[in-house]
């Protein structure tokens, strides 16, 4: 049987095609710069993982929301 690698390592549902602790690291360095671009460039030198700003943008905001809405949750 083939199963897509997607499908093999559980990121096939997740947005952006990302595991949720990558996520998670994204989105902290993505809050914690002086913008997205700087995060981008520290995530390529760390990670060498090579990231769009917008997406690294986007991870972070989506990140965001979430923690505001359980924080918020009546």
């Amino acid at each position: 049987m083939i199963i897509p690698l997607d499908e093999y390592l559980g990121i096939d549902k997740l947005p952006f095609k990302v595991s949720i602790r990558a996520m998670i690291e994204i989105a902290f360095l993505g809050q914690n710069q002086q913008s997205f671009k700087r995060a981008k460039e520290i995530i390529k030198r760390v990670y060498n993982i090579d990231i769009s700003y917008v997406t690294v943008m986007n991870i972070t905001k989506f990140i965001g929301q979430i923690v505001f809405d359980y924080n918020y949750m009546e």
